[in-house]
C-alpha cells in the first residue's frame, strides 16, 4: 500500500491497496466530530480520613464537545493542498462535580461559524496551521475573560485540538511513505490525550493496517492501540497555555498531577477509492493522581486524590 499526499497526483498502484488523503474542491467533506469524557474523582482513595469509607469521597463529572466541521480544497499543487476548514456547528455540554449542568457557555463554542485554512503536506501532515493557532489564542482570551492571564474558566480546547489536529495521523505518521504498507504492518506515533485540566499529555499509539474490510469493498481498516507515551509531547503541537494562572473549580484546587497509566484502542476506516476518512473511534482510560494544596493531619494521613478519566473521540463522515 502506498501513502500519498492530499490533492496530489496519485502514483500508479504497484501492490496492495492505495490509501490516500484527498479533499474535493467542488463540495466540502463534512464530519461530525465528538469528544465525550467522564471523570471519576476520589479525594480520599486510601480512606485515611474517611476511615475506609468511600461515601462522599467519589465525585463524577462529564464533558462533551460536538462539532460539525467541513473541509474543502481551495488550492492544490504538487506539494500539497490548502484546505478551508469551517466550524459549522459547535456544542458543549458539561456537568459539574456536584452533578449540576453548567449553564455558562464554553469558550470553544465561540468558534461556531468561523473559517480557517490549513496547508496539508505530501503525507497528510498539517504544515501551516497559523490560522488555527490564532483561533486557539482567541478561545484562550475568552477563557481568561478577555485578559491574557489571571483566573481561567474551564474550556475544551484540548478536545478541539485532539479532534482537528490529529485527523490524519495514521497516514502522516507512516515512517517510509514511499515504501508503502501492507496488511499486518505496524508503526508508531503520538497523539494528544485531552484532559479536563491543562496538560499537554501525549498518548503513545501503535497503528496496525488490518487490510480491506471484507463486507465493505474499498474500505481499509487501521487499528490503534494506546499507552502512556515514553516521550514528551512534540513542541510543534498546538498548546495555547503559557505563563502562570489559576483555573476555576476543582482542577484549579488540586495540584501536582501525575499520570499513572493510559490504555485503550481505536479504529480508523478509510475509503480507498475516494481517499478519505469514513469513521474514527478512539476509546481509552487514563488514571491520574493529584495532591492537595495543603496538608490535612500528618503527612501519612493527608489524602492523595485519584481520578479515572474515560475518554471517547469519534469522527463520522456525513453523507
Amino acid at each position: 500500500m502506498l501513502i500519498i499526499s492530499a490533492g496530489c497526483a496519485k502514483p500508479k498502484q504497484t501492490q496492495g491497496n492505495l490509501l490516500s488523503v484527498d479533499f474535493p474542491s467542488d463540495a466540502p467533506l463534512r464530519y461530525k466530530l465528538t469528544s465525550d469524557r467522564n471523570v471519576e474523582l476520589n479525594f480520599d482513595p486510601g480512606g485515611t480520613l474517611s476511615k475506609g469509607k468511600d461515601a462522599g469521597q467519589l465525585q463524577t463529572m462529564t464533558e462533551k464537545l460536538d462539532m460539525v466541521v467541513a473541509y474543502k480544497a481551495i488550492k492544490t499543487s504538487d506539494t500539497g493542498t490548502t484546505v478551508e476548514v469551517t466550524f459549522e456547528s459547535v456544542a458543549v455540554a458539561r456537568s459539574s462535580m456536584s452533578g449540576r449542568g453548567n449553564s455558562g457557555q464554553d469558550p470553544v463554542s465561540s468558534i461556531q461559524g468561523k473559517k480557517i485554512k490549513f496547508d496539508v503536506g505530501p503525507t497528510g501532515t498539517i504544515e501551516d496551521a497559523n490560522e488555527f493557532r490564532v483561533l486557539l489564542e482567541e478561545v484562550m482570551k475568552q477563557a481568561f475573560g478577555g485578559k491574557s492571564s489571571g483566573i481561567k474558566d474551564p474550556e475544551l480546547t484540548s478536545d478541539l485540538i485532539a479532534l482537528v489536529w490529529f485527523m490524519w495521523d495514521p497516514i502522516s505518521s507512516v515512517p517510509s511513505p514511499a515504501s508503502g504498507v501492507e496488511a499486518g504492518d505496524t508503526w508508531r506515533s503520538q497523539v494528544l490525550a485531552p484532559m479536563p485540566m491543562p496538560m499537554n499529555l501525549a498518548r503513545g499509539v501503535e497503528y496496525t493496517f488490518k487490510g480491506v474490510e471484507p463486507n465493505q469493498a474499498g474500505v481499509g481498516v487501521i487499528d490503534a492501540n494506546y499507552t502512556v507515551s515514553k516521550e514528551r509531547a512534540p513542541r510543534e503541537w498546538p498548546f495555547p497555555y503559557s505563563g502562570s494562572f489559576q483555573m476555576r473549580g476543582v482542577f484549579g484546587f488540586l495540584r501536582g498531577y501525575k499520570v499513572l497509566g493510559v490504555e485503550g484502542a481505536g479504529e480508523y476506516r478509510y475509503s480507498i477509492e475516494l481517499g478519505r476518512l469514513e469513521t474514527m473511534e478512539q476509546d481509552y482510560k487514563a488514571e491520574i493522581k493529584a495532591e492537595m494544596p495543603f496538608g490535612l493531619g500528618t503527612e501519612g494521613t493527608t489524602p492523595k486524590p485519584n481520578m479515572i478519566i474515560k475518554q471517547k473521540l469519534s469522527a463520522q463522515l456525513l453523507k
